[in-house]
């Protein structure tokens, strides 16, 4: 299939965190959030032009890239986002804000997804940002139900030390979750925005098992206890995580559990009791 920009109805998980540049160092990315829910996301990129005409004729056109503008929609603006893009005082237990003229505004990394027609996610992440505050709309309650969200304005500049790049940009992933890991991953931050969930396949016979589960969590820990039915005896179980045998790690045959410390992939459990003579 070819792979590439394709129709796209949806848009989620717009991640932001602090930028910090240190010279000849590079940049780092840290106090990750997500900025509310994502309603609407608009860039556009500009470009310096010109062009050098001889023979009465055009010989060169260059087009080189200044900075892009970008206008977010959220559903709300977490305490963070003050503190981190405006430089405004903001005491994250009780929410109280002080904003002052002398703040001074904070550079971000951003990255969100987006769904694609046939059930894909893509995603992009933009190196180095710079936002101002919105118009803050207030209005009285009316006979129908109005809702007022925040906006936020910005631009995207170019990296440092003559550095051109300005955007980064995956195709086709498979899920929301995949797309939020690579984000993660170029900012170089922990996901704490998704939990990736593997499948549990359990297949007995003659025997039940205490967990009825049929997903866990990525990073969480997996334990069941078999029992055999009346009559029969447990035999030795398989057990695979992302389609690998790790049974002899497992399987405790002296109590009957099987225990998963971290779960990285699906898990399948097959297991067939043998009747008692």
């Amino acid at each position: 299939m070819l792979k590439g920009k394709k129709y796209k109805f949806g848009l989620s998980k717009v991640i932001m965190a602090k930028r910090t540049y240190v010279e000849g160092s590079g940049a780092t990315y840290s106090d990750a959030f997500q900025c509310g829910e994502a309603q609407t996301a608009v860039v556009t990129p500009n470009y310096a032009t010109g062009s050098l005409y001889g023979d009465d004729k055009k010989v060169v056109d260059v087009s080189e890239f200044t900075e892009a503008t970008i206008s977010l929609g959220t559903t709300v603006l977490p305490y963070q986002a003050s503190q981190i893009l405006f430089g405004h005082s903001v005491d994250l237990t009780t929410g109280v804000e002080d904003s002052s003229a002398s703040d001074i505004s904070g550079e971000v990394g951003v990255g969100f997804t987006s769904k694609n027609h046939d059930g894909t996610y893509d995603a992009v992440v933009f190196y180095r940002a710079k936002f101002t505050e919105g118009a803050e709309n207030y209005q009285t309650k009316g006979d129908g139900i109005n809702f007022v969200t925040p906006s936020l304005d910005g631009k995207i500049l170019p990296l440092e030390d003559d550095d051109p790049d300005w955007r980064k940009r995956n195709f086709d992933f498979a899920s929301e979750s995949e797309a939020v890991d690579w984000i993660c991953s170029i900012l170089g931050i922990t996901n704490t925005f998704t939990t990736t969930k593997y499948a549990v396949t359990q297949t007995l016979s003659h025997a039940t098992s205490s967990n009825s589960a049929v997903k866990v969590a990525k990073g969480t820990s997996y334990t069941t206890t078999l029992t055999a039915d009346t009559g029969y005896t447990l035999a030795t179980p398989t057990v695979t995580m992302g389609g690998v045998d790790v049974t002899s790690t497992a399987w405790d045959s002296s109590t009957s559990k099987i225990t998963i410390a971290t779960v990285t992939g699906a898990i399948a459990i097959t297991e067939t009791a043998t009747q008692d003579v």
